[in-house]
C-alpha cells in the first residue's frame, strides 16, 4: 500500500469516526430519538438500538485512533498537554461565544467549565486524553514490557468488572468518564509503539465477533429483562460504549488496521489528532449541545426519526466543517516562533523540568504577576472604600460585613474590577513603555480615586458617577468644599507618589516590550472599555453577559451598587445611557392623535383664561440619574417651559460648569446665563460670616436687576447657593438660637449641622421675603415659584423606608405680585394642592396667573389634577434612583404603583409616557405641533 493511499485512508478514518461521534452526541444524548420502553418492544425501538449500537462502537474506536495518532509525542508530551489544554480552554470559549449568539445562553458555572476543564471535569473524555499524553513515558516503561495478552487482561478487567457486575470501581461511567479516556487513549498509544501480536485477519475477525455479540446483546435485552424482572428497566444496561464486547471491538479493531499507518509522517498525524481532538471537545461540549438540541427541536417539534436523522447529519457535517478551520488555525499556529522554542527547549521534559520551567516562567514574569496581584488588591479595597462602616446594607434586606460579603458573595466583581485597573495599565503601560509610571502611576491614581468616592459617599452617599466628569472645570471650587487635612495630605501624598515614580525608574529600571506587544496591549484595553457601551442594551450579549456575571448595577440605588460591583465597574455601568423605554404604541400617527386631543383640552380650559417644563425623572431610564447632563445636552431639540417667554435667564450665584448648566440652558433657549466667570456678571456679592457662598440676598438682587433691565415677557430661573452643603464648617454665627432635637439627631455632630442649616434657612426667608416686598413694587406683573430640590442628608437618625415620603418634601410657594393679580392672576389655586411635583409647577402657574395653555400645557393640567404627585422611590435612600421605577404619592403621602392607579388615571399616565418619550427619546413630532408646543 502507498503512503499516499495510507495518508487517504487514515484521513478518512478520522473523519468518519470524528463525524460518527458528532452524530452519535447530539442525536442520541439530545434524547432526539425516543429509546424509552413502557409497554412492549417495537420494530422501531430494535432498529434504533442496532444503530445507537453501532454509532457507540465508533465513539470507542475513535479514543483507540487518537491515542495512536498522539502515541509517539513522549519526548514532546507536557508540550502537546499543554498546547491541546489551551485549544480546550480556546474552543471551550468560542463555543461558549456562540452559544450567547444563537441563543442568548450565558452563565458563570459555563465559563469556569471553560477556564478549568479539568479540574471542573468538563471534558471527561478529553481530560483523560490530556492525563494520558503526560502519562506517555511511564506507559512506555511499564507497558510495552508487557505482552499483548497482559495488556488485555489489564483492559478487560477494568472494563468487564463494569460491565458483568454493574458496579463501577474505576470511574468508567459507562464510557464516559475520565478513567475510559485514559485507558483507551494509552491502547491507542502502545499500538503505536509496540509490535502487534496478532496478524490483521484474525484480529478483524475478533472484533467482528465482538461487534455482532454487542449488537445481538442489546438487540435480545428488552426481552431478557421483562423475563426476569417483569418489565424494561435493565433493557439499555449494555447500550454504552463503555461495556466489555464495545472495547473488545476497539482494541482488536485498532490492532487489525492501525499498524499500516504507522509510517506515516508525524506532523500529519498531529494535524489529525489536532482534528480529532478538537472534535472529541465539540461533541462533548454541554453548552454547545443545548443550544442545538433547543435549534433541532424547535425546527423539528414533532417529526419522525428519519428527519431527525437528517437534521443530526446536516448539524454534523456542518461542525465538520469547522473543525476543518480550526484544524487549519492549528496547523498555522505550529509554525509561529513561540511555539518552536516551546519544543525545542522542552524535549524530554519530566515533570520535574516542567515545574523548574515553571518556576524560571514565574520569576521572569515576576513584576507582570505582583501588577496582578495588587490590581486584585486594589479592587478588594475599592469595595471597602464606599462602604461606610466596612457594612453593607442590602434593598430591603440584612446588613452584612463589608469584609465577608466582597470576598465570599461577589468574588466575580472583584475578578472584574481587576481587570479594569489591568485595561487600564495596559493603555499607559503600551503607550509610555514603561513599568514604574504605569504601575505606579495606576495604583496612585486609583488610591486617590477611592478616596474621593469615599468623601463623595459620606457627603451624598453616592458613588462618583460619569456625569460628573464635566465638574473637573471647577476642580479649584471642588478642593475649597475638601477640609485642609484632606488637601494637606492628598498634596502630599501625590507628591510622595511622583517622587516614589522617579526613584524607581531611576533606581530599578525595568526593560520594555516590543512595539506590536504594546499595540496589542492598547487595542484588547480598548475593547475591554468599549464594552461598556453595551452594558445596559437590553437583551444585548454584553448586557447578558454581564448579569450572568453577576453585574447587578442597582441604579435605583447607586450606592448598593458601587459596593456589590465595585465602583469602577459601577462608574461603566453609568456609561451606557438609554433615555428611556419605547412605548409599543409610539408612531406619528399615535402622536398626531394625542396632539389633536389635547390641543382640543387647551381650547376647552382657554375658554376662562385671558393672559397668556413640566417633564418627571420617574419616567426616563435606570440609566439616566441626571438628566441634564446625561440627556439635554445630547438633544437635537430641547422643550421647556421657558420657551413660552420671549426672553429667557439664567441666574446661579456660583461656577456656572455643575451639571454642564451652561450647555444646558443654551439648549433650552435661555439667552443669558448670569453665573461667576460669565460675561453676564453676579453682581451685589455678599457673603454670611464665614461661609464661602454667595448668599440669597446676592440672589434676590441679581434676580430683581435683571427683571428691571429686561423688561416684560421673560422667564428667570434662579439657582441659589447659600445653604449648600458642607455644614460641619461653623460658617454662621448665632446657631445657638436653634436647638436641633428628636430621633434624626443621633449625635452631637448632627446637631450641629442641623442648627447650621437652620442659622442659613433663617437668612433664606428674610431675603425671600424682602425680595417679595420689592416685587410688588414693580409695574408689571410677577409669579415666583419657590421650591427647594431635597433636605441634606444630614438627618441620620431617620429611617429613610419608614421616613422616605416627609425626607424628600420641601415647602413651596407660587406667588403673584400686587400687579400680577390686579390683571387677572389668582391670589391661590382654587383646590388645595397637597404634594406635587416639580413638573405640575408649569401647569399650576398657568391656573394661577390665569393664562392661555397650548396642549402640552393642557396635558399637564390633566396630570395635576388627575394623578398622584410622580417620583421615583421616595423610599430609597440613593440620590440616583432607578428612574424606572416611577411612584405616585398621594397628597396624604401614601405611595402608589401605576397598576394601582385606576383605569382613566393608567390611560393619562400612559399619554404622559408618550408624549415624554416623543420630546426626549422619540422623533420629537409634537414640537413640530405649534398648536401643541408653542
Amino acid at each position: 500500500m502507498s503512503q499516499k493511499i495510507k495518508l487517504v485512508l487514515s484521513t478518512a478514518l478520522v473523519v468518519l469516526l470524528t463525524g460518527l461521534l458528532l452524530f452519535s452526541q447530539q442525536y442520541w444524548q439530545l434524547d432526539l430519538a425516543d429509546l424509552n420502553l413502557t409497554k412492549h418492544v417495537t420494530t422501531e425501538y430494535n432498529q434504533l438500538v442496532l444503530f445507537k449500537g453501532v454509532t457507540f462502537l465508533g465513539k470507542t474506536l475513535f479514543l483507540v485512533v487518537l491515542g495512536f495518532l498522539l502515541g509517539n509525542e513522549t519526548n514532546l508530551r507536557y508540550v502537546r498537554a499543554i498546547k491541546l489544554w489551551l485549544a480546550t480552554v480556546v474552543t471551550s470559549l468560542a463555543l461558549q461565544v456562540v452559544a450567547l449568539y444563537l441563543n442568548d445562553s450565558f452563565s458563570v458555572s459555563d465559563l469556569y467549565n471553560s477556564l478549568l476543564p479539568v479540574l471542573r471535569n468538563t471534558y471527561p473524555l478529553a481530560s483523560g486524553v490530556l492525563i494520558g499524553l503526560c502519562c506517555l513515558k511511564k506507559a512506555d516503561e511499564y507497558f510495552l514490557k508487557l505482552s499483548w495478552k497482559q495488556i488485555l487482561v489489564i483492559v478487560i478487567i477494568m472494563t468487564g468488572l463494569p460491565t458483568i457486575f454493574g458496579q463501577d470501581p474505576f470511574g468508567i461511567w459507562n464510557g464516559t468518564g475520565l478513567t475510559f479516556g485514559l485507558v483507551m487513549f494509552l491502547v491507542g498509544a502502545v499500538i503505536a509503539k509496540k509490535p502487534v501480536e496478532i496478524k490483521a485477519w484474525p484480529a478483524l475477525a475478533i472484533s467482528s465477533i465482538a461487534e455482532i455479540f454487542y449488537l445481538l446483546l442489546n438487540y435480545w435485552m428488552p426481552y431478557i429483562s421483562h423475563d426476569i424482572h417483569g418489565d424494561y428497566s435493565t433493557a439499555g444496561r449494555f447500550l454504552n460504549n463503555g461495556v466489555l464486547p464495545a472495547v473488545i471491538f476497539a482494541v482488536f479493531m485498532g490492532m487489525a488496521i492501525l499498524p499500516y499507518f504507522k509510517e506515516i509522517k508525524q506532523s500529519w498525524r498531529l494535524v489529525l489528532a489536532n482534528f480529532a481532538y478538537v472534535g472529541l471537545l465539540l461533541a462533548t461540549n454541554g453548552v454547545i449541545l443545548a443550544v442545538t438540541k433547543a435549534q433541532l427541536d424547535k425546527k423539528y417539534p414533532n417529526t419522525a426519526s428519519l428527519i431527525k436523522v437528517h437534521a443530526a447529519f446536516s448539524q454534523s457535517m456542518h461542525q465538520l466543517g469547522w473543525l476543518i478551520i480550526a484544524t487549519l488555525i492549528l496547523s498555522a499556529l505550529a509554525y509561529l516562533p513561540v511555539n518552536r522554542r516551546l519544543e525545542s527547549n522542552w524535549t524530554n521534559f519530566d515533570l520535574v523540568n516542567v515545574l523548574r520551567a515553571v518556576r524560571n516562567w514565574s520569576r521572569k514574569n515576576k513584576r507582570y504577576l505582583w501588577g496582578i496581584l495588587g490590581a486584585t488588591i486594589l479592587s478588594y479595597s475599592s469595595f471597602l472604600f464606599v462602604s461606610p462602616n466596612f457594612k453593607i446594607t442590602l434593598n430591603m434586606g440584612p446588613t452584612y460585613s463589608a469584609w465577608h460579603y466582597i470576598f465570599l458573595a461577589r468574588p466575580m466583581m472583584i475578578w472584574l474590577n481587576a481587570l479594569i485597573i489591568i485595561a487600564l495599565w495596559g493603555i499607559i503601560f503600551g503607550l509610555t513603555n514603561r513599568y514604574w509610571v504605569s504601575t505606579l502611576g495606576v495604583a496612585i491614581g486609583m488610591l486617590v480615586l477611592f478616596v474621593t468616592e469615599n468623601i463623595k459617599v459620606g457627603i451624598r452617599n453616592e458613588p462618583i458617577l460619569p456625569s460628573e466628569i464635566v465638574m473637573l472645570k471647577a476642580i479649584n471650587e471642588l478642593l475649597h468644599m475638601a477640609t485642609t487635612p484632606v488637601l494637606v495630605g492628598g498634596a502630599v501624598g501625590l507628591g510622595l507618589g511622583i517622587g516614589l515614580i522617579v526613584y524607581m525608574e531611576r533606581k530599578y529600571p525595568q526593560p520594555g516590550t516590543k512595539w506590536m506587544t504594546r499595540l496589542i496591549l492598547i487595542v484588547v484595553s480598548c475593547l475591554f472599555f468599549s464594552s461598556s457601551l453595551l452594558l445596559n442594551h437590553n437583551k444585548g450579549k454584553v448586557h447578558t453577559v454581564s448579569l450572568a456575571l453577576g453585574n447587578d448595577p442597582t441604579f435605583y440605588n447607586q450606592l448598593l451598587g458601587a459596593q456589590q460591583n465595585g465602583p469602577l465597574l459601577q462608574f461603566l455601568d453609568n456609561v451606557d445611557t438609554q433615555v428611556m423605554e419605547k412605548p409599543a404604541d409610539y408612531s406619528q400617527a399615535k402622536m398626531a392623535e394625542l396632539a389633536n386631543k389635547y390641543n382640543g383640552v387647551a381650547q376647552k380650559l382657554n375658554q376662562t383664561r385671558t393672559n397668556l417644563t413640566g417633564l418627571t425623572v420617574a419616567n426616563f431610564s435606570a440609566t439616566l440619574p441626571t438628566p441634564y447632563t446625561q440627556l439635554v445636552p445630547f438633544q437635537k431639540q430641547a422643550w421647556s417651559f421657558n420657551q413660552l417667554f420671549a426672553k429667557s435667564a439664567a441666574i446661579h450665584p456660583y461656577e456656572g460648569v455643575f451639571y454642564s448648566r451652561p450647555t444646558t440652558y443654551k439648549k433650552f433657549g435661555f439667552d443669558r446665563f448670569y453665573h461667576l466667570g460669565s460675561k453676564y456678571k453676579i453682581t451685589d456679592q455678599e457673603k454670611i460670616d464665614r461661609s464661602p457662598y454667595l448668599d440669597d440676598k446676592t440672589a434676590f438682587a441679581n434676580t430683581l436687576r435683571v427683571l428691571k433691565e429686561r423688561g416684560n415677557g421673560q422667564f428667570i430661573n434662579l439657582v441659589s447657593m447659600q445653604n449648600h452643603f458642607p455644614y460641619d464648617k461653623g460658617y454662621y454665627d448665632g446657631t445657638k438660637k436653634y436647638r436641633a432635637t428628636g430621633l434624626a439627631v443621633t449625635d452631637e455632630t448632627t446637631a450641629d449641622m442641623i442648627t447650621d442649616f437652620a442659622t442659613g434657612l433663617s437668612y433664606t426667608d428674610k431675603a425671600v421675603a424682602n425680595f417679595i416686598k420689592q416685587i410688588d413694587k414693580l409695574n408689571r406683573p410677577v409669579t415666583i415659584v419657590f421650591y427647594g430640590d431635597h433636605l441634606p442628608g444630614i438627618y441620620s437618625g431617620n429611617n429613610m423606608k419608614k421616613d422616605g415620603v416627609v425626607l424628600h418634601e420641601t415647602d413651596y410657594f407660587i406667588y403673584s405680585n400686587k400687579y400680577a393679580r390686579k390683571h387677572g392672576a389668582k391670589t391661590k389655586l382654587a383646590k388645595a394642592t397637597g404634594l406635587v411635583a416639580p413638573n405640575d409647577f408649569p401647569a399650576m402657574v398657568a391656573e394661577q396667573t390665569n393664562s392661555k395653555v397650548n396642549g402640552y400645557l393642557a396635558l399637564l393640567t390633566k396630570v395635576k389634577d388627575e394623578l398622584p404627585a410622580m417620583s421615583t422611590n421616595p423610599k430609597l435612600n440613593a440620590t440616583n434612583n432607578y428612574n424606572t421605577m416611577v411612584s405616585f404619592v398621594t397628597k396624604q403621602g401614601k405611595i402608589l404603583k401605576p397598576n394601582q392607579l385606576t383605569k382613566q388615571q393608567q390611560e393619562l399616565y400612559h399619554d404622559y409616557q408618550l408624549v415624554q418619550y416623543d420630546m426626549t427619546a422619540g422623533k420629537q413630532y409634537l414640537l413640530k405641533n405649534k398648536d401643541f408646543s408653542k
